[in-house]
């Protein structure tokens, strides 16, 4: 399995990009949010997970939560742009957290 973005550059590549976000933007909100209310956290593994779920990679998806869950809301759950780097930046990869793809 691949993500949506694999194999596309340049215009493309933003083009489906924002595409994406477009349509998956309210989905992704509602499985983050159930996440986070069944289990009280949303942990790196659920960022893996729902990477896969929605095959979106994981620099994708860390801008998306960030705009979906901006630092300067005023909602409970916020998502800090370049978690994902930071995470990388501490020794972390993609399947640490789950996310092969072929």
């Amino acid at each position: 399995m691949q993500h949506r973005l694999y194999g596309l550059r340049g215009k493309k590549y933003t083009a489906e990009y924002v595409r994406l976000f477009e349509e998956l933007q309210e989905e992704i909100k509602a499985e983050v949010l159930r996440i986070k209310n069944e289990t009280g956290k949303f942990s790196a593994y659920d960022l893996g997970k729902i990477c896969l779920k929605f095959k979106v990679p994981l620099t994708a998806m860390d801008a998306y939560l960030n705009k979906i869950f901006p630092t300067d809301s005023s909602d409970q759950f916020k998502w800090a742009i370049g978690t994902w780097d930071r995470m990388q930046m501490n020794g972390v990869k993609a399947k640490d957290i789950g996310v092969v793809w072929d």
